[in-house]
């Protein structure tokens, strides 16, 4: 089933540039420029772009969330959770592809069933071979942090190793390079606290706990990882999610501002949340919980894919998430692409 999202971005080329925190960070309204309104800019009639309706090989599923895009060559991939709760495993992760900047989206299957609930897959590049660090449900005391290899991407993942395995069963991993180590961070416990683990290799399982784990705890508006961070030369931005009113609320916006095994800092880059419910009616009326902002070099914008769940009857028919896309010309939070 193919779905139109209008006004998206022209085909793109190249990935994920590197980007820096721009010079003009420290203005006087705050540490960074302006955030990026997407209401204006970014008109929401073409979402959602992948619901539950579009996947026709899990059987009856309940929802679609937590997407993430991998950009390669031409073909734009979205690889995002199925839920289905009367299948075993109850969530698997599927794939959709664009050849055309994401004007238009085209659902591919199932590419991921393992042993346990998957959630949340996180997927990344590094030294030409694609990784996927998902999510995991289930008991807690099974969960792992499983780091998988494509072969051949994107419909085949291999399982490299488990790289933490920590009792208290971690939530939604982002995986990044930051200076001289790997970084693992994931939620815990009430979706109120993060813990951080350092390697200096990636296929390995000899990730060693930050100096201060839990480095973050009892924050429940910004406790439990909410999507792709944005890595740059000065510093990590987080979106984390916001479980204050219900879960899956919304999301907030944070900079790590001291990382290093025996350092751990962060502070908001704005007060309010960041993506959050409509209100009233719509795909997104009720919650926003996830986001991964990338920067297309070929078109020269942002691009911003995010889910979203329904206000209304949702006590009566259960979650119903859906993923959408927005762009935007602006960079966020004052960043710039390293020329």
């Amino acid at each position: 089933m193919v779905r139109k999202l209008k006004n998206l971005l022209p085909a793109a080329r190249s990935r994920l540039s590197t980007i820096v925190l721009s010079a003009n960070r420290h203005l006087s309204g705050g540490r960074y420029g302006a955030t990026p309104e997407l209401s204006e800019t970014l008109s929401s009639s073409g979402n959602p772009i992948i619901t539950a309706r579009d996947v026709t090989d899990y059987g009856y599923v309940s929802f679609t969330a937590d997407p993430f895009l991998f950009i390669s060559d031409e073909t734009w991939h979205l690889f995002f959770e199925i839920q289905n709760g009367h299948r075993e495993p109850t969530a698997v992760i599927g794939h959709a592809t664009s050849e055309n900047g994401g004007n238009d989206w085209q659902y591919d299957g199932v590419v991921l069933k393992w042993k346990r609930h998957l959630a949340f897959p996180f997927v990344f590049e590094s030294g030409g071979t694609v990784y996927m660090a998902p999510g995991q449900g289930g008991d807690p005391a099974d969960r792992s942090v499983t780091l998988f290899r494509a072969d051949p991407f994107p419909h085949r993942w291999v399982p490299v190793t488990d790289m933490i395995s920590p009792e208290y069963g971690p939530l939604d991993p982002i995986v990044f390079k930051y200076r001289d180590y790997w970084w693992i961070i994931v939620g815990a416990g009430s979706n109120d606290t993060l813990y951080a683990y350092y390697s200096t290799e990636l296929e390995t399982d000899d990730w060693r706990p930050h100096e201060h784990n839990p480095i973050v705890t009892d924050r429940t508006w910004a406790g439990r990882p909410a999507g792709r961070p944005i890595v740059t030369e000065s510093g990590v931005i987080l979106f984390l999610q916001n479980n204050v009113d219900q879960y899956g609320d919304k999301v907030q916006v944070y900079e790590i501002t001291g990382l290093s095994p025996s350092e751990y800092t962060d502070e908001p880059i704005r007060e309010h949340s960041w993506f959050e419910g409509t209100g009233l009616f719509g795909w997104n009326s009720g919650r926003m919980h996830h986001v991964d902002a990338q920067y297309v070099t070929e078109s020269q914008k942002w691009v911003y894919v995010t889910d979203g769940d329904v206000k209304f009857g949702r006590s009566l028919l259960g979650s119903c998430w859906s993923i959408g896309a927005y762009v935007n010309e602006d960079p966020p939070f004052g960043l710039v692409r390293k020329e």
